[in-house]
């Protein structure tokens, strides 16, 4: 936690983090109140690390996590505005900027035209609106990460018929 949030009491925001984080492996058993013995018990450590370092946002809440082969996989959110809507702002060594209100659809592509065009008739064909996107890339012609933040959830068929398109990678859908 940075910026201002490092004041106010973690704990319940951290107990949802671990609650979602446990939701697929755990199943519906998993709560806020649980979450964290279950951690425990499953023997995944957790840290909570206050900072009041500079950050580029007032409010800052990263999420990283390690892996047993030592891989790192980091998110960051924030809370934008006067209303604090909660935006995700890195995913994956990515800068973002997308909603956390709808249902997430975040992918790598890669980076030439009509690749964003695919995505967009894709989901028309099967009446999936898309409410916002960021598009990030490192370098031109490489590959993007894409997030689409979507009215409804797709299919899974959908997730598929964009999966195998040439120039999609990794395709992941976050229901929020």
């Amino acid at each position: 936690y940075r910026g201002r949030v490092v004041d106010l009491d973690a704990s319940p925001l951290t107990r949802c983090i671990l609650q979602g984080y446990l939701r697929d492996i755990s199943g519906e058993n998993v709560n806020s109140i649980n979450a964290p013995y279950l951690m425990k018990r499953l023997g995944i450590e957790i840290q909570v690390t206050k900072s009041s370092r500079d950050a580029d946002y007032m409010e800052l809440i990263r999420i990283a996590a390690v892996g047993p082969d030592g891989s790192v996989h980091v998110i960051e959110g924030t809370l934008i505005g006067t209303g604090h809507r909660p935006r995700l702002v890195h995913f994956q060594g990515r800068d973002v900027e997308v909603s956390l209100e709808k249902s997430l659809l975040v992918l790598e592509n890669e980076d030439r035209p009509g690749v964003i065009g695919t995505l967009g008739t894709i989901l028309g064909s099967h009446e999936v609106n898309i409410a916002g996107m960021s598009v990030n890339r490192n370098i031109v012609g490489g590959m993007a990460l894409t997030a689409l933040e979507l009215d409804t959830v797709p299919e899974i068929k959908v997730i598929r018929e964009i999966e195998s398109q040439p120039g999609i990678g990794r395709v992941h859908h976050i229901a929020l």
